[in-house]
């Protein structure tokens, strides 16, 4: 049957749902310039997307059922730092970031210079500075001040949350999303399970319901593709709280691949089980979709602002802030997918101390938020439709079988110490198991982080080639026993279900490669890594891309005031294990042996991306010299012409100093010049802060206000959830030995569990060469008598096979949903989908070529009428129009992007009259 190649858009239909609001929110701290410009290069496709989705909807008057509006907020953890005169300023990191826009533009657009330099907004928590993207979008950077705000990353989360769904959409008077659109109302009877949610107004209601969050980290790669498919699924199912995407783990290294492989399994089984037998567990932060009404409920968003407070506290609010979130969204009754065709990519630790500091936040999170849902059960079930008790037990059974993790390995080893060397008798194979396990404890009961990593990474070196001998072993004694064997049957299929769940995901398939090198080292995963993060659950520091904190302490002077010292840290004080770390691992300033191994192999299989890096490296240094150069040249002659005026802010006089040193070309002497004439102003950090006339940031860019209807909000907002924490020196020692209390509590418990789970089967094995009466003669099933197998073992064996079973069932229902999922958004036997263009449709001030870019970007061919002559360098049209004016579905508020003025050229009347604004002087309180 022949295709219709040419389709009239049916523009009298009504939108199916309201076009969606996506606050694309990403936080960071001290990443690195190559992950910059991931998440920017992203931030650009997506603005690319919605800039062409927009175009086509409004001139060629297409109704995309796909279009969405978006605003992109990146908040900035520790953003300020202090110079040499005392002045905050941004920090390198910030700079880096600047000067990363246009170099991640130019990836995208092809061009030198992607976007102008960036407004620059102070604001009570530190500063904004906001660029408009070639596709008319906003990229806003908040740049936190730890003085001001609360700083870390749930508190930057918490603060987006508050700002888009508490000020931008329920404070603003047109805070809806383009609700003069009409649509089908499918969803308007669930709105959330709070009577604060169903007591707003109907437009408020529908606002909510589709305005979403999208959560990045600071490093993530997508595209437009993968967001829109997490959208499709919140649009399915109103009580869908949130979505992710498959996660894939990126860098180079041993340690990476061993991640990959563990991303794919945990992906593949682990979540797709999750997703069809009950609701996923954790969404994770780095790229999931939330959607804003669902945040805004009972016990979600204002739980999530809860300050920790106990010792368990800080392991489940802090060192899991995404799975903590997921909790309370299931608690409240929502739901939560997975959608495996969504990819997104990050960076993973690439060291042995950055995996285990990262895993150290991880696992005791994980398993406390689980516990939490598990005590819970009857309440959530209750109220959660999605999660029955069956799911509950299963999640129970998962749990247990962690618990028993470290258990299990050693009684592996055990096991294959006996098979390798028979004269083994069953107590040695179990006490040479266990020593190197109870060493390890010790080590990290009593040496510092650095140390256990040090020794952690030889351990698993070790036990790599143990378990080499272990596979081994386990070969021989499978071809001895024969097929009757439990370990003939079980290990096999295990391997089969890992291939054909492979093959069944073709584009990851390759993954399995690295599944060696994972089985390998599943002590150090399961064994030593759960040790130390159970050792060092006292520890609730970030762990990783931490800086060593310059210490600023007063001396006395001769004059009045003190003058700081900075006392920096001594590089040479490091002891013995770090250097030895160091040499094989790697640390942030260094690469390893195996990283410098692993780079040889980069340099051969995949050289352009290493090229690709450094080109990009050049790049950005060298944009940063000709920026520094040109705006202090500028800002020279700016201050040699003007240099008797004055700029007065509310009777502020802002004196600019004569440059007597303008005579000297040196560079030494324009940067002393230019600093000089910024420090003699007077400052108020509401007005002209002295980070807003640093050149790097452009001294042609302007300096925005904000209303002061939004500094009354963050005077709020910072009173009651934001403001810095106190330190209270008492506190802090309560909280630190109540955290080493819960230490020694669960580290005792999971000891004694994986203690009594050793000792059975230890009793089980040595009772059974005594009394062979107690084993059980499976060969007898068969009519081959002699296969004896003990008890214990073979239900450790069919417990773990069965959750091995249910987990691949549910991948194959999972896969075919995805299927049909990929097929329903592929276009099939036609290249192109080609609208006509009728008279009236207006695309006056586009040229043909902008036009051309547009409709390939969306996969559309234009068909011009024949007879309809057209000049060749134009496609605009002045006809009749094509809908009656009752009838143009396509409103014109869908394009208007910013809802009402947030950034004023000017201060409004009452903005210095605001208490903020005049307290904000640059006093001593900014840093105490």
């Amino acid at each position: 049957m022949e295709m219709k190649d040419q389709i009239e858009p049916d523009l009298t239909l009504r939108r199916k749902f309201p076009v969606p609001m996506i606050y694309v929110c990403a936080t960071m701290w001290h990443e690195t310039t190559s992950e910059m410009v991931q998440l920017l290069k992203s931030i650009f496709r997506l603005d690319s997307d919605q800039h062409a989705r927009r175009t086509v909807q409004k001139n060629l008057r297409i109704l995309d059922p796909d279009y969405y509006r978006f605003e992109t907020h990146v908040l900035f953890d520790d953003a300020f730092e202090d110079d040499e005169n005392g002045n905050r300023v941004p920090n390198r990191y910030v700079k880096q970031l600047v000067a990363a826009v246009n170099v991640s533009g130019a990836y995208v657009h092809g061009v030198e210079k992607v976007v102008e330099d960036p407004i620059k907004i102070p604001t009570p928590y530190g500063g904004r500075l906001v660029w408009l993207l070639p596709g008319k979008n906003r990229l806003i950077v908040h740049m936190k001040d730890k003085y001001l705000i609360r700083h870390k990353k749930r508190w930057s989360q918490v603060m987006y949350m508050y700002y888009l769904l508490s000020f931008k959409l329920l404070r603003r008077k047109n805070g809806g999303n383009n609700l003069t659109q009409p649509t089908t109302n499918l969803d308007a009877d669930f709105i959330g399970f709070s009577e604060f949610l169903k007591n707003l107004p109907h437009d408020k209601k529908i606002s909510a319901q589709n305005t979403f969050v999208l959560a990045l980290d600071g490093d993530v790669d997508f595209k437009p593709e993968a967001v829109l498919l997490l959208v499709d699924r919140m649009r399915k199912n109103p009580k869908v709280a949130a979505a992710c995407g498959r996660i894939h783990p990126t860098g180079d290294g041993p340690i990476v691949w061993y991640q990959q492989f563990e991303y794919a399994v945990g992906h593949w089984l682990q979540k797709a089980a999750e997703h069809k037998l009950g609701s996923v567990l954790c969404c994770p932060g780095c790229f999931s979709l939330f959607r804003g009404s669902s945040l805004m409920d009972d016990n979600v968003m204002r739980r999530y602002a809860d300050k920790s407070t106990e010792a368990a506290h800080y392991v489940q609010y802090d060192q899991g802030e995404d799975r903590w979130l997921t909790t309370l969204l299931l608690q409240q009754g929502y739901r939560v997918e997975y959608c495996a065709a969504s990819d997104a990519y990050t960076h993973a630790p690439e060291t042995f101390k950055e995996f285990f500091n990262q895993r150290r936040r991880w696992m005791p999170s994980t398993m406390a938020n689980i516990m939490d849902l598990l005590k819970d059960t009857k309440h959530t079930t209750h109220v959660n439709e999605n999660i029955s008790k069956i799911y509950m037990f299963y999640q129970a059974v998962l749990f247990v079988s962690t618990i028993l993790g470290p258990g299990t390995i050693l009684l592996t080893i055990a096991s294959a110490l006996r098979t390798v060397f028979s004269t083994l008798t069953i107590a040695e194979s179990y006490t040479i198991s266990i020593l190197p396990a109870i060493f390890y404890i010790i080590v990290c009961l009593k040496t510092k982080a650095n140390t256990q990593i040090a020794i952690g990474a030889i351990m698993t070196a070790i036990y790599a080639l143990v378990m080499s001998m272990v596979f081994v072993a386990t070969a021989a004694q499978i071809v001895k026993s024969g097929l009757l064997d439990p370990s003939a049957v079980f290990l096999p299929t295990v391997a089969v279900t890992f291939i054909v769940t492979g093959l069944l995901h073709p584009n990851e398939m390759f993954n399995l490669i690295h599944g060696f090198l994972y089985l390998i080292t599943i002590p150090g995963g399961y064994l030593l890594l759960v040790t130390y993060a159970l050792c060092n659950l006292h520890v609730v520091s970030w762990g990783t891309r931490e800086t060593v904190e310059v210490v600023r302490k007063k001396k006395p002077t001769k004059g009045n005031g003190n003058e700081i010292e900075i006392v920096k840290p001594d590089p040479k004080k490091r002891r013995p294990t770090d250097v030895i770390n160091n040499m094989f691992w790697g640390n942030e300033g260094q690469r390893g042996i195996l990283h410098q191994a692993g780079d040889v192999i980069e340099h051969v299989f995949r050289p352009t991306m290493k090229r690709q890096e450094t080109l990009l490296q050049q790049i950005l240094t060298k944009i940063d010299q000709s920026e520094m150069n040109h705006e202090t040249n500028k800002l020279i002659n700016s201050n040699t012409t003007n240099n008797t005026k004055e700029l007065n802010i509310k009777s502020v006089p802002l004196i600019i100093t004569s440059n007597d040193d303008s005579s000297s070309s040196s560079s030494t002497a324009n940067s002393s010049t230019v600093s000089t004439s910024i420090l003699n102003k007077s400052r108020n950090n509401m007005i002209n802060p002295y980070w807003s006339e640093l050149p790097w940031l452009g001294s042609e860019s302007v300096i925005g206000f904000l209303h002061t209807d939004e500094i009354t909000f963050w005077q709020q907002i910072l009173a009651k959830y934001l403001a810095p924490l106190d330190k209270d020196a008492e506190e802090e020692r309560r909280i630190q030995n109540d955290l080493i209390g819960l230490r020694n509590n669960a580290g005792f418990a999971f000891f004694m569990l994986n203690a009594i789970w050793i000792i059975l089967q230890f009793q089980c094995e040595y009772v059974a060469t005594q009394f062979t009466e107690i084993m059980i003669d499976i060969g007898q099933l068969f009519g081959q008598h002699g296969t004896r197998v003990q008890v214990l073992g073979l239900l450790f064996m069919l417990f773990f096979a069965s959750c091995m079973i249910i987990q691949f069932f549910t991948m194959i229902l999972h896969r075919w949903g995805t299927f049909v999922e990929i097929l329903a958004s592929t276009k099939l036997f036609e290249k192109h989908r080609k609208y006509k263009l009728k008279p009236g449709s207006d695309l006056a001030g586009m040229s043909s070529q902008e036009v051309a870019e547009v409709l390939k970007d969306l996969d559309i061919e234009l068909v011009v009428p024949t007879s309809t002559l057209m000049p060749k360098d134009s496609v605009t049209y002045q006809m009749e129009s094509l809908l009656d004016n009752d009838q143009q579905y396509i409103n014109q508020d869908e394009y208007d992007d910013n809802e009402e003025q947030d950034v004023y050229n000017e201060p409004p009347i009452d903005y210095f009259d605001h208490p903020v604004v005049q307290d904000a002087m640059d006093e001593s309180r900014l840093r105490f």
